[in-house]
């Protein structure tokens, strides 16, 4: 999935087009101080929202979601990608096996 989020004040926003579920609304908030951000992400189904929760880990964020709908929880993680890279590119990439915390803001 390939997202479009913004960071401003404490508040991440954004959105996502899934080819299976349509247009996903993004609505967070991030707290630099603890580098986390919990978002909701809102599906055209209005029963169907995903939770996530995560904390920035070098360049990206990783950490576990949960879906209201489903039932289901898993982990996932964000990273950002070079202009003109897309869902496919990013797929090649290795998750790096071992995470270290880092003291840098979000």
């Amino acid at each position: 999935m390939d997202l479009h989020l913004e960071f401003v004040k404490g508040v991440v926003t954004g959105e996502s087009l899934e080819p299976a579920s349509g247009i996903v609304r993004i609505v967070g908030t991030y707290h630099t101080d603890i580098l986390e951000v919990r978002m909701t992400l809102h599906f055209e189904d209005p029963a169907d929202l995903d939770d996530f929760r995560g904390f920035r880990e070098g360049k990206g964020i990783w950490g576990t979601f949960a879906c209201r709908k489903y039932g289901c929880r898993g982990g996932f993680q964000i990273w950002p990608v070079a202009p003109g890279e897309g869902a496919e590119e990013a797929l090649e990439a290795e998750a790096p096996s071992e995470l270290t915390t880092s003291n840098r803001p979000l």
